[in-house]
C-alpha cells in the first residue's frame, strides 16, 4: 500500500470543515472555505483530490450566498440528500438540494438564528433531527436540535434545548461558547461531543479550549455532560468532530 498526502486544492483561504457525499454513483468532498463559501472537489480512485470547483452553483461563494461558510455536513431525509452548512457571518443554516453532478441545485435559509456553528443530523426514534451548537436569539444556547420536514428537508419549529450553554457566549466571565459538534453512538448510547471556549474577562484572555461528551438519553436530549478533555491553550479551537464507527 501506498501512503501519500498531497496539497492541490488550490485554496486561498482558510479550511473550516469537510464532507464527503456520494451523488449519482460518484463522491465528491465539499470543503467550507472562508473566503471562497463552499468548494466541490472530485476525487480520483484512491481519493486524492483531482479537481475543485468554486464557481456558484457547483459551489456557493461568500460573494453572492455565504458571509463566512464554516460547518457542512449531508443527510438523506425520506430518500432525499441535503447539504446543510452554518454561516457564522450572518449567523444562519442553509439547507441545499443536489444536482445530479453534485451541484448546490437550490439553497434556503429557513432559521432566523442569533449564532451556529457546528452541525450534525441524526435519527432519533426514527425522526431526523438537525442538531447544532449555537443560539436561536429566543434564550437558547448550547447545543440545539430542530426536527426535520420530511417534505423538504428543512428544520422546523421552535428549538429544542439538548443542552445550555453555562454563559451568554462571547464577552464576560465564566462563559462557554460551543464550536465543533459531533454526534455517535456506542453500545446503543448516544453522545454529542462539543468543542467549547471557556472566556474570561476581558475578551478572549486567558482562553481555554476544551472538549465536552454529553450523553443522551433515549430521546436525543443531554442527560449528563462532562469536560472530557482541555487543551489549556488559546490557539487549539476544537473545530471538526468527526467519527468513522
Amino acid at each position: 500500500d501506498t501512503t501519500y498526502c498531497n496539497h492541490d486544492a488550490g485554496f486561498t483561504g482558510s479550511t473550516r470543515s469537510i464532507a464527503f457525499a456520494a451523488v449519482g454513483g460518484t463522491k465528491y468532498l465539499y470543503a467550507t472555505i472562508s473566503d471562497q463559501g463552499v468548494s466541490k472537489c472530485s476525487l480520483d480512485q484512491y481519493g486524492a483530490i483531482t479537481a475543485c470547483d468554486n464557481n456558484s452553483g457547483a459551489a456557493l461563494d461568500n460573494a453572492t450566498d455565504f458571509s463566512e461558510a464554516n460547518y457542512i455536513v449531508f443527510a438523506t431525509v425520506n430518500n432525499v440528500q441535503y447539504a446543510y452548512i452554518t454561516d457564522t457571518g450572518n449567523y444562519n443554516i442553509y439547507t441545499c438540494t443536489l444536482a445530479n453532478n453534485g451541484d448546490f441545485a437550490s439553497c434556503s435559509e429557513p432559521l432566523d438564528l442569533s449564532d451556529a456553528a457546528g452541525i450534525a443530523v441524526v435519527n432519533v426514534a426514527g425522526t431526523p433531527y438537525l442538531y447544532l451548537t449555537g443560539d436561536d436569539g429566543n434564550n437558547k444556547k448550547g447545543i440545539l436540535r430542530y426536527a426535520l420536514n420530511p417534505e423538504n428537508g428543512q428544520p422546523t419549529g421552535a428549538a429544542q434545548v439538548v443542552q445550555l450553554s453555562n454563559g451568554d457566549g462571547y464577552a464576560g466571565t465564566g462563559t462557554d461558547y460551543q464550536a465543533g459538534l459531533g454526534m455517535a453512538t456506542f453500545n446503543t448510547s448516544m453522545y454529542a461531543y462539543s468543542g467549547v471556549t471557556n472566556y474570561t474577562a476581558p475578551m478572549y484572555a486567558g482562553m481555554d479550549t476544551a472538549l465536552d461528551t454529553c450523553s443522551l438519553n433515549a430521546s436525543g436530549i443531554a442527560t449528563a455532560c462532562i469536560n472530557s478533555y482541555s487543551t489549556g491553550s488559546q490557539s487549539a479551537q476544537p473545530y471538526s468532530i468527526i467519527f468513522n464507527v
